[in-house]
């Protein structure tokens, strides 16, 4: 009864502000529609339990519920109050920074609340989320309490403060002067502090803990050419995520980053990048999100050594694809990498006393695990250490050439 109460009311002032709108009542099939400043009967009759369909002229906002249930009438309230406050002027959002006004203080704290154009102020947020929330984070109400904890020090009513919108463990709005670890503007790393029946929760710097569902969960978590991958997530993992706000208004992490990324125009073949790893495929390679935004992929036979989500890779585009994605190569071009390589077996040749069981009949793996180079690389750099004459090469090991050192 309090769900299509607060519908049907919702309908009038929408009517009232000059909205035209479409009621239907799915158990009797009736249609009521209704023209500006006519808000009628039927707009507060309670059998009205569902909304067929809402156009709002230059709002483009159409909102689609046909069943009498009570969660669906809660939902077209919820889409309702967000756009009778948005046309009030209160644009207050969840996981947003915004300047908020100190309106009033109590034993609790400070409420603060957004400008509001017309003088008619929505009530404060002191309910749980299904009275005012949405899926994209607007909040219906224009008053949001900052916890008597972060009450700056010599704060007056009228003073602005910058703030960020979360909610608390009631699932009620309220403002922090804390900066998180993550907004909604970029993915973030962040770590794994609880595993719980329900997903797994972040740390995100503030008092409550953010919820990555497991639907949102990507595997493997790590992978080593040596040792292959570790396929589920652990506490004290490191994962990166993006947030968003989900259907049910609250905010929550996922790890589909890759599927947030753009094309990128800003680099070009032989240019440094950095980038994190946000998607491991064995058969396919490592995908990292370019400067936190771009495609990018490295490529399987580019990976020598242990990586894992989150971590930071530095590189080179090897390739702009047609598509605008990175291809993204770890090894420095050939003559630099042979250089580099050549040093390793130098460095690996007098730690072992002058000799190493590898040569040029040695398993790639082999030559993989102990020096982290491909076999063809290891060749490359034995050929010029052999022709600087540093070393003397065999077929299963190389010595250093002790007459020229």
């Amino acid at each position: 009864k309090t769900a299509t109460a607060e519908f049907s009311s919702l309908l009038r002032k929408l009517a009232i502000s000059g909205i035209y709108a479409t009621a239907t009542n799915p158990l009797r099939g009736k249609v009521a529609t209704k023209k500006p400043g006519h808000p009628g009967k039927n707009w507060a009759n309670p059998s009205i339990t569902g909304l067929e369909g809402f156009e709002p002229p230059n709002a483009g906002i159409r909102i689609q519920c046909l069943t009498a249930w009570r969660k669906p009438i809660i939902f077209a309230s919820q889409q309702l109050a967000v756009l009778y406050n948005t046309m009030k002027g209160v644009s207050m959002e969840l996981c947003e920074f915004q300047d908020l006004i100190i309106k009033r203080f109590t034993e609790n704290g400070a409420y603060l609340e957004d400008t509001d154009k017309t003088g008619n102020r929505p009530r404060p947020c002191d309910k749980k989320l299904t009275s005012f929330g949405d899926g994209d984070g607007k909040i219906s109400c224009s008053e949001v309490l900052l916890p008597k904890k972060e009450v700056p020090e010599g704060a007056n009513e009228g003073d602005v403060l910058n703030v960020f919108l979360y909610l608390d463990s009631e699932d009620r709005p309220i403002a922090t002067l804390k900066k998180p670890l993550i907004t909604r503007d970029a993915p973030a790393v962040l770590e794994v502090i609880e595993i719980a029946p329900i997903g797994v929760f972040l740390d995100w710097g503030l008092d409550k803990d953010l919820l990555l569902p497991f639907k949102e969960q990507i595997e493997p978590v790590s992978y080593s050419p040596v040792e292959g991958v570790r396929p589920h997530i652990g506490k004290g993992d490191g994962l990166p995520v993006y947030l968003y706000i989900d259907k049910t208004g609250r905010p929550a992490a996922s790890m589909r980053v890759y599927n947030t990324l753009i094309s990128g125009t800003e680099y070009v073949k032989d240019s440094g990048v950095e980038g994190t790893v946000v998607q491991i495929n064995p058969e396919l390679g490592v995908f990292v999100a370019v400067d936190d935004k771009y495609f990018g992929m490295i490529p399987i036979r580019e990976i020598h050594d242990n990586v894992s989500l989150g971590d930071k890779v530095y590189g080179r585009v090897s390739l702009v694809r047609d598509d605008g994605k990175y291809m993204i190569s770890l090894s420095p071009k050939a003559h630099i990498q042979m250089d580099e390589d050549a040093r390793l077996i130098l460095e690996e040749l007098e730690k072992s006393g002058g000799s190493i069981s590898l040569g040029d009949k040695s398993n790639p793996e082999d030559i993989k695990k102990r020096l982290h180079m491909s076999k063809a690389a290891f060749k490359r750099a034995v050929g010029s250490l052999y022709r600087e004459k540093k070393i003397i090469p065999g077929a299963e090991e190389i010595k250093l050439n002790i007459t020229e050192i």
